[in-house]
């Protein structure tokens, strides 16, 4: 979870903007409950697409925002090509993303690495 704003008020009322992307339901219920009472933002982000298990929906009955992302508002018609150049160009590091490479025999341990929170991206070389 990533909180992208704070400001110190005395007693701790939250956060103006919470952004969550794991999905994991205790996580979404921390990113609802750490914002502030009547005028948090909360921005669920692509990754809690297939939902399992209970939002509380109490924190949001208090004024809080719920917001929802799924690919960052990427319009690929018009964004696709210039994000491509980018990459070209290397204004943009994709190199940086890649964690962790393995071969096609090794494609069960790809699973395993998708599973710890240090990975970002694999590379399967066949």
């Amino acid at each position: 979870m990533e909180i992208s704003y704070r400001q110190t008020y005395p007693g701790g009322l939250g956060v103006d903007y919470c952004y969550e992307c794991t999905g994991v339901p205790e996580l979404l219920n921390e990113a609802i409950e750490g914002s502030k009472v009547g005028l948090g933002t909360i921005v669920f982000i692509g990754a809690g697409l297939h939902l399992s298990g209970e939002l509380k929906y109490i924190p949001l009955l208090c004024g809080r925002t719920i917001k929802g992302s799924i690919y960052g508002r990427v319009r690929p018609q018009t964004n696709l090509l210039k994000i491509v150049e980018k990459c070209i160009n290397k204004e943009i590091q994709l190199d940086e993303l890649l964690t962790h490479e393995v071969s096609l025999e090794e494609i069960n341990k790809a699973w395993e690495y998708l599973k710890h929170p240090s990975c970002v991206k694999v590379v399967i070389k066949y």
